[in-house]
């Protein structure tokens, strides 16, 4: 795009891969979606570090201290989680087995992370092996996290947030 106006388009690749049987391979056109997927992680990173650049956020303060209520690993209560270990994969959090993170409207994370909580399971999606900052594992839920963090500290919903501090610049 130069000046507000499309100069180039194109598309490579193949949109369906088929070693197997070759004849269902498909050839990407400019009508191809895409799952956007983990590339969305980009988009929250950069909201999270605009919101530590004004105050908003620190990348080591205890996530719980925003979240309001005390976020934590119930195998390494004293260790607080912060949102370089969320960020970094490093939380000890996990995406569940089979990985389901996602619930009804009015249910908090807290249901579901505290031990004692009404939809708290054991084992679920805290790891037992592994404190906050030991280990790396790739987890979606951190970001879910992240964003229920952002909303605390700002008292903006998510997807607005993001739409001011990276989308519209």
């Amino acid at each position: 795009i130069r000046d507000g106006r499309v100069v180039y388009h194109g598309a490579f690749g193949r949109r369906i891969v088929d070693p197997a049987d070759p004849s269902r391979e498909r050839a990407v056109d400019r009508r191809t979606l895409f799952r956007i997927a983990s590339v969305s992680k980009l988009v929250v990173a950069v909201a999270v570090l605009k919101l530590v650049e004004s105050g908003q956020l620190s990348l080591d303060a205890d996530v719980g201290d925003t979240l309001g209520w005390r976020f934590r690993n119930p195998a390494f209560p004293a260790r607080p989680i912060t949102l370089r270990h969320l960020l970094s994969h490093r939380s000890s959090l996990t995406d569940g087995n089979p990985a389901m993170y996602w619930w009804d409207v009015g249910v908090s994370l807290q249901d579901v992370l505290t031990p004692g909580s009404r939809l708290y399971k054991p084992g679920a999606y805290w790891r037992s092996d592994h404190g906050p900052g030991d280990w790396f594992n790739y987890v979606n839920f951190n970001y879910g996290v992240i964003g229920t963090v952002m909303e605390c500290a700002t008292g903006e919903r998510f997807d607005r947030l993001v739409q001011r501090l990276v989308l519209a610049p």
